[in-house]
């Protein structure tokens, strides 16, 4: 009877996600919640930092709050649009300010151009879910 090789385990990585707002506590209870999901997590508290982070960290996708005091969130995805190294990355951007009775939308050229979606504060964490999945974002990559 032939003897068989084992087969070296599958590897997989983490998933980086990189959050965005200037409400230090919402960041930071994102941040553990997706680390609990099994993604490592990086928090910027401002735009400006936050386009040089995704330069640094090359994040999978960016959690992004719109209103943030002097860099915007939408000034933050412009920029990331028209560098060609952020353009086709998933961003969820969120805001206070979305009309309330607007779920998810997206926004932006088309998704597989610009993946964007939007999700109203305040807004469950299965939402937050939801709206990575449909970028097409999971906590765990094959190497």
């Amino acid at each position: 009877m032939p003897v068989q090789k084992a087969q070296p385990p599958v590897q997989t990585q983490r998933t980086r996600i990189l959050i965005v707002d200037d409400q230090r506590e919402l960041a930071d209870m994102l941040s553990n919640v997706l680390i609990d999901e099994g993604y490592d997590v990086t928090v910027c508290s401002d735009g400006r930092e936050a386009i040089r982070c995704v330069k640094d960290v090359q994040p999978a996708a960016l959690i992004l709050d719109i209103m943030m005091p002097e860099t915007d969130g939408f000034e933050v995805l412009r920029q990331l649009r028209s560098d060609p190294s952020g353009r086709r990355l998933p961003v969820v951007l969120m805001s206070a300010a979305w009309r309330a009775n607007e779920k998810q939308r997206q926004i932006g050229t088309t998704m597989d151009i610009a993946p964007t979606v939007v999700l109203p504060k305040p807004f469950e964490l299965a939402e937050l879910d939801r709206c990575l999945r449909q970028l097409g974002v999971s906590a765990q990559q094959v190497a």
